[in-house]
């Protein structure tokens, strides 16, 4: 409005000027002038407003800027607070764990030691115990070692004295017969001191051996072959054919079968042969718990038919009893010569019975 009023006022002013009317130009022109200073100052105005409200905005944005870059410091300064109560917090609480625990491992620790101390206590009673359970066993097995040594002396003894009474009835015997004049007397008399001869021998081996109740049947044997040699004259004309097992028998089973060999051996000796001959001893296993003895020759034999007669002798009833007390059976034949066989169960060894005392008297049931 004002620019167009100055517009106008200045094209009035350059009319008036034109037509040479300075009176009305200058009016004009001052109207121009005046207009044109309005002009200016509300323009002027207009600017300084709007400087103003530029400053002021910007004075604003600054202030909303500064508020900000504020906020935004307290709110990081917030967060190092937070982070920093959280660090705090975690430390906190690593350090109460960590007091947790030790004091837990302390407390196991601690628990495990006395645990340990009242182990230690309790081996120690129990190694006490001990001590004195293995002095009262040393001393205990020292005794049984004692007794023991005592018992071995005394079966030894026993066996010492029963082959030197053996031998004392022998001399006795031989003593008797030195005044005898029947035949059938000398003959009784020279028999039973075989028999006898055959137990002092048993008796002789368990007084010599460590083991004093086993005998090694196949020394026995060749040892009552040898004696039966010497007692009979023409007998080294004889030939003995020995397969014998290598076992050891008891006492119990040895005595009853030093005895039937000897019947057997005497017999053959005595009455198979005319001139040379052969007398076999056999000894085997034919089962897992069952021994045969066979002792053979190949003489006259002897005739049968008076079985009875037969039966009724001495030896043979000696033989039959002595198989009896083996609890086995006893076979007699007579074809070119005589076959006596014996089967018997062989009785196992018993680890605790090394002395054999109480089969010293049991063995002789049959000399009653």
């Amino acid at each position: 409005m004002l620019a167009q009023e100055a517009r106008n006022y200045r094209q009035w002013y350059r009319a008036d000027s034109a037509r040479g009317d300075f009176a009305s130009s200058i009016k004009h022109f001052q109207l121009y002038k005046f207009y044109s200073d309005s002009l200016f100052s509300v323009r002027k105005t207009s600017q300084l407003n709007q400087l103003q409200v530029k400053f002021e905005t910007e004075k604003k944005d600054q202030a909303l800027q500064l508020k900000q870059k504020s906020i935004e410091l307290l709110t990081r300064d917030s967060q190092l607070q937070k982070a920093e109560l959280r660090r705090a917090r975690f430390t906190r609480n690593v350090i109460i764990f960590g007091a947790v625990m030790l004091i837990i491992l302390l407390l196991l620790g601690y628990n495990r030691y006395q645990l340990r101390l009242r182990s230690n206590r309790q081996l120690k009673a129990q190694q006490d115990e001990i001590n004195k359970q293995n002095l009262s066993l040393q001393a205990l097995i020292s005794s049984q070692h004692k007794l023991l040594e005592e018992k071995e002396w005394l079966v030894k003894e026993i066996h010492h004295r029963v082959k030197n009474n053996l031998q004392i009835v022998m001399s006795l015997l031989n003593t008797q017969a030195a005044f005898l004049d029947d035949k059938d007397a000398l003959n009784a008399i020279r028999e039973s001191r075989f028999r006898m001869q055959a137990i002092s021998l048993i008796h002789h081996k368990l007084y010599q051996s460590e083991n004093m109740a086993l005998i090694d049947i196949n020394v026995y044997i060749h040892e009552l072959i040898h004696f039966l040699q010497d007692g009979f004259t023409g007998a080294n004309r004889i030939r003995f054919d020995m397969q014998i097992a290598p076992v050891k028998l008891d006492v119990s089973q040895a005595v009853p079968i030093g005895l039937i060999l000897n019947e057997a051996i005497t017999n053959a000796i005595k009455y198979a042969f005319t001139d040379n001959g052969t007398i076999l001893i056999s000894l085997k296993f034919t089962g897992q718990d069952r021994l045969t003895l066979v002792i053979a020759d190949n003489g006259h034999g002897f005739v049968m038919n008076a079985g009875a007669s037969v039966r009724k002798s001495m030896g043979l009833m000696l033989m039959h009893t002595l198989s009896e007390q083996l609890d086995g059976t006893l076979d007699i034949q007579s074809e070119n010569g005589v076959v006596i066989t014996v089967n018997f169960r062989y009785q196992e060894p018993d680890p605790a019975e090394t002395t054999g005392a109480s089969e010293i008297t049991s063995s002789y049931g049959i000399m009653s």
